[in-house]
């Protein structure tokens, strides 16, 4: 079999295994003569039959893997919703990647589309999810060194760019998703928020578990500006108001104790 041959027989496996309507729904009415022309048959085992064993196989894992990356989303939707969203999502979501880990990539585009906005509890819930998954699988990196920012002269303050760790990232939401995530993990009954609640929570991983923190207004808006490249002085120039320098000080204090930054240049 030549390189050209294996390769369209991988994407012919693909399109039938991933197929909601199974190897009969992929190839059509000769579907077991279709099969047998690629799948050698056993005496015992019907071309098609093998086939629809990887195709059980492939919705099963795919299933136990969201299942576990959103199970808050789960209760959320509701077992109704939530099981037609895993196969429609494996179906035109196929996993490209050797692992399983960034498999939900999507999934809050999906949640988002059958709830009908990316602002609705469930997507926000989604997305929460998601990123404690990415979190938890990022690369590792050193924290910062508080000794960094207490050799720095003040006049550099302004020009400070900060790296992020990989592992650190800042999910904003029309509702308070925490407390509902939490009860579930505890395997707790879990509230929905009465009405929006606008919220910003920091993650970040720490000696191998992902930490969650709240961040108030203004301190949530300045971390995301710091997050998204901006120096010191251009992130401050946003937050409306006169900053504290005391408040300002508190601030950094904690998000270094959180180990959100692995790196702070001052630039020029």
């Amino acid at each position: 079999m030549s390189a050209g041959e294996y390769q369209s027989l991988l994407e012919w496996l693909e399109r039938v295994i991933v197929d909601p309507g199974g190897p009969e729904g992929a190839l059509g009415d000769d579907a077991e003569e279709v099969a047998s022309k690629r799948i050698a048959p056993r005496p015992d085992l019907p071309a098609i039959e093998r086939l629809a064993i990887y195709h059980r196989m492939y919705f099963v894992r795919i299933e136990d893997a969201l299942r576990d990356d959103f199970p808050a989303t789960l209760v959320a939707l509701g077992e109704e919703r939530f099981a037609p969203l895993i196969r429609r999502y494996a179906s035109e979501h196929p996993s490209r990647h050797p692992s399983l880990d960034r498999l939900g990539c999507h999934f809050e585009e999906l949640v988002a589309d059958v709830t009908g906005s990316r602002s609705s509890f469930e997507a926000e819930l989604a997305r929460l999810e998601w990123s404690l998954v990415e979190s938890f699988h990022a690369d590792e990196a050193p924290a910062l060194d508080p000794s960094t920012l207490s050799e720095l002269s003040p006049d550099a303050l302004p020009r400070l760019r900060f790296r992020p760790r990989p592992s650190t990232h800042v999910v904003a939401s029309e509702h308070r998703l925490e407390p509902y995530r939490a009860a579930v993990r505890r395997g707790q009954s879990a509230e929905r928020p009465i009405g929006p609640s606008p919220s910003r929570l920091v993650l970040t991983r720490l000696e191998g578990s992902v930490e969650l923190h709240e961040l108030p207004s203004p301190s949530g808006e300045l971390l995301e500006r710091l997050l998204e490249g901006a120096t010191l002085g251009e992130a401050i120039d946003v937050v409306p108001g006169e900053l504290d320098p005391q408040t300002l000080f508190g601030w950094f204090r904690d998000w270094v104790i959180w180990g959100l930054f692995e790196g702070a240049e001052a630039e020029g």
